[in-house]
């Protein structure tokens, strides 16, 4: 009968690849904006969408799939009362599954507002066939 080690190294392992395993991951370096972020705006800017469920869902889902992150430096880049996310397919396949309206993939214009607080959202290409970072929601409600 052989033993774990025996076996490991038959399989190509060695014990210096189990200790390697074993070795603690270092922690990343905590991220820090490079400028002060106003915590403030950006805890009432997430109250915003707190008063309608599908808008609070939509936001929701779009911090789990993109991180809190890209949320902060959305608010952060807010401008006009505009707010300009990224597009991309789970961004679509989240406001097919909040609103129930699927935005296709060759769509240069899509332009909707929220049915319960009438929220809109807006996306709009430069050009055809080159997407551009123009996925925006209104902050404010009509």
């Amino acid at each position: 009968m052989m033993s774990d080690a025996d076996e490991l190294e038959e399989d190509g392992f060695t014990a210096e690849d189990d200790e390697q395993v074993r070795q603690p991951l270092a922690a990343d370096k905590a991220w820090e904006p490079e400028e002060p972020f106003d915590w403030e705006y950006y805890k009432r800017l997430l109250k915003q969408f707190v008063g309608c469920g599908r808008c609070g869902a939509f936001l929701a889902g779009y911090r789990v799939l993109h991180g809190v992150r890209a949320l902060e430096t959305a608010a952060r880049e807010a401008h006009e009362g505009w707010i300009t996310l990224q597009w991309d397919r789970a961004t679509r396949q989240l406001i097919d599954q909040s609103f129930g309206t699927r935005p296709e993939l060759n769509m240069y214009y899509f332009d909707i507002c929220c049915p319960d607080c009438q929220r809109r959202y807006l996306y709009r290409e430069l050009a055809p066939s080159e997407p551009a970072p123009t996925f925006e929601v209104d902050l404010k409600l009509r």
